[in-house]
């Protein structure tokens, strides 16, 4: 048992490409009981927008797996591949549950923040996609669950409000009672450990992909001649609405989670340009809030240079 101050980082690269799952992982899962897969016509899918043509050959299940060059990307083997996925994710929390249960052994159990996250999602053959190249909310809606051992009361909280992989170490630095710098983007979740919702929350998601490559041209590069520094769109997702805005002079993409979500592209509707203008603002205002902050909040003084801190709400 150790009383001094400590941190761990775990990193498990399951769930991942090739999907080959341990017994009894591999077939915990009946691929005949998963939900259906949620497809557009690939030819509906490319008209949509650009993007999604390149995406779809890069997107190929058969890159999946290895060892099966003659692989039918049918309804049947997709199942597959997803129950596979599933049980690499349910493997991935009985690892986790070892460690819970060293923690609770060595008696560190309710004294330690245990976060749980992800990178991003995956597409699992959703709009014939696999993978995370995608601007679809399954690909970057990622999971996060987080145990503070000070507020048993709100154990079991679900919390609906967005939050960002970038709260992460803002949240882990209040916790220990250090400042956090300006230079985060992200804001702390202490308030809604405590059970308490924040009196000013962000109301939306934001997310970047980079698409190209400077080295190797991508299938966007190639397709649609675009150069690596503009191979690249950021996503804001609202309660409603999602807007992607596309860099490269593409056409962004507006979707209406009130009505078809992501199966249409609302963009071009003429009564959706009013939300089309407030979220590309507020994509901008994003932008510009955010921007480089190495040196934020920095002045230099007769005593050198002094740093504030960001504290939350």
């Amino acid at each position: 048992r150790n009383k001094a101050p400590w941190l761990s980082h775990i990193t498990y690269i399951r769930p991942h490409p090739p999907l080959v799952a341990p017994a009894p992982y591999n077939t915990m899962y009946d691929p005949a009981s998963l939900p259906e897969i949620k497809l557009l016509d690939r030819a509906d899918e490319v008209r949509m927008h650009p993007f999604f043509e390149s995406a779809l050959v890069r997107g190929r299940p058969e890159k999946t797996v290895q060892g099966f060059p003659d692989f039918v990307a049918d309804e049947n083997a997709i199942q597959t591949l997803r129950a596979v996925y599933l049980g690499l994710a349910t493997e991935v929390d009985a690892h986790v549950g070892r460690i819970l249960q060293a923690l609770r052994d060595n008696g560190q159990y309710d004294q330690t923040l245990i976060v749980i996250s992800a990178d991003h999602g995956e597409m699992l053959g959703d709009r014939h996609l696999w993978g995370k190249m995608s601007c679809y909310d399954a690909a970057y809606h990622a999971p996060l669950i987080i145990r503070d051992p000070d507020h048993p009361s709100a154990f079991g909280q679900k919390v609906e409000s967005p939050t960002e992989s970038v709260d992460i170490a803002p949240t882990i630095l209040n916790w220990i009672g250090r400042d956090i710098p300006f230079s985060m983007d992200g804001l702390s979740l202490r308030g809604f450990l405590s059970g308490q919702s924040p009196a000013k929350w962000r109301t939306y998601s934001y997310s970047e992909l980079e698409f190209g490559d400077p080295v190797d041209p991508t299938e966007w590069q190639k397709s649609l001649g675009l150069r690596p520094e503009v191979t690249n769109l950021a996503i804001l997702r609202g309660a409603r609405h999602t807007l992607v805005h596309f860099n490269g002079g593409l056409p962004p993409l507006l979707f209406d989670h009130d009505g078809q979500g992501e199966f249409e592209n609302i963009a071009q509707n003429a009564d959706a340009a009013p939300i089309l203008l407030e979220l590309t603002q507020a994509l901008l205002n994003h932008r510009m809030t955010h921007a480089d902050g190495t040196f934020s909040n920095i002045m230099i003084t007769s005593r050198g240079p002094v740093a504030g801190s960001m504290t939350p709400d």
